[in-house]
């Protein structure tokens, strides 16, 4: 969210499965927000599509090439090669969806802020 907030766009909604972690404490803290949380349907995978495919890209890329290489002994270990991983993932890796064709997603808020410079 500090990203959007600084680059003037404001989250209005949340998509998420019916997991335990989605409930009440979670719900509560989007409507502090003013944050609308939607959930996806039970058993419609396809419908939260976007977070299934970063499932998959994080257990492809990092999961199963870091536990070829890494011993992890401890919860703080995985914290850091994930963090260090979405890093990379949101700020370096070129990413092949519909939307970024190829660019990161700091291009594709490069392009949309000098797009709106533009217009004003």
């Amino acid at each position: 969210m500090p990203l959007s907030r600084r680059v003037g766009h404001r989250m209005r909604a949340v998509l998420t499965d019916g997991g335990p972690e989605f409930q009440t404490a979670f719900t509560a803290v989007c409507h502090q927000l003013g944050i609308e949380h939607r959930r996806t349907k039970p058993r419609h995978a396809w419908t939260n599509g976007f977070v299934e495919r970063l499932q998959d890209t994080i257990l492809s890329e990092l999961w199963r090439v870091a536990c070829r290489r890494t011993y992890y002994t401890s919860l703080k270990q995985l914290e850091r090669d994930l963090q260090a991983y979405l890093r990379f993932y949101n700020r370096e890796r070129p990413h092949l969806g519909y939307r970024l064709k190829g660019r990161t997603p700091p291009m594709l808020f490069r392009t949309r802020l000098e797009s709106q410079s533009a217009n004003t």
